[in-house]
């Protein structure tokens, strides 16, 4: 299981979280005197993972090399363009049942450097 994992301050995509939760995180923060709050929309997120970094991400937490296979043809499925097939080798695709995870999985990095060196709360939507 992945989802223990994640920072306690990542709200995207989370079970029992919501944006509404993310909020009143921030306004506590208000409170504790902090004066700024910073939002992130990442372009073309789910577009432009890396999937060979993704598929090394995964393989950390899961070790059974037929999930891995799965998780990699998920990856590669394409899509369909104008009634065409389109191969896909990067991103994931949106609305995939397993893209939330794997965008959570992708940005944990960031959520622990972001901590680390001592970004105010972390991030608190995806």
């Amino acid at each position: 299981m992945i989802e223990p994992i994640f920072s306690d301050c990542s709200y995207g995509y989370r079970p029992n979280r919501s944006a509404q939760q993310a909020v009143k995180r921030v306004q506590q923060y208000a409170e504790e005197g902090y004066t700024y709050a910073v939002s992130l929309d990442l372009s073309k997120y789910f577009d432009t993972m890396n999937q060979h970094m993704l598929l090394n991400m995964v393989r950390v937490h899961v070790k059974d090399k037929r999930v891995i296979q799965l998780i990699k043809k998920f990856l590669r499925s394409g899509l369909m363009d104008n009634n065409r097939f389109v191969k896909t080798t990067e991103g994931t695709p949106q609305g995939g049942n397993l893209s939330p995870i794997l965008a959570n999985l992708y940005l944990d990095a960031f959520d622990k450097e972001f901590e680390r060196i001592g970004g105010v709360r972390g991030r608190l939507f995806n």
